[in-house]
């Protein structure tokens, strides 16, 4: 009787640890995926701030161009 306990627990054991190692391996897989997500959207709204920047950046020479302008043009 104690043989077949034994055998019984030690099967529960090496189930338990097999669903353990599963759950751990799909924990993985799903963090890995939210991780590459994050980077990717890093990514587009790195672009996005670095196009907005250049944009800006633009617009305000073209403002401080025509300031100059009409400064030279005073003169």
């Amino acid at each position: 009787m104690a043989d077949a306990v034994a055998a019984v627990s030690k099967s529960l054991a090496d189930r338990l640890m097999g669903l353990a190692d599963e759950v751990n391996d799909k924990a993985v897989k799903v963090a890995e995926r939210r991780v590459t997500d994050v980077i990717r959207s890093m990514g587009e709204q790195r672009e996005q701030a670095a196009s907005g920047l250049a944009d800006t950046a633009r617009e305000e020479s073209a403002r401080l161009r025509g300031q100059v302008d009409v400064c030279v043009e005073g003169f």
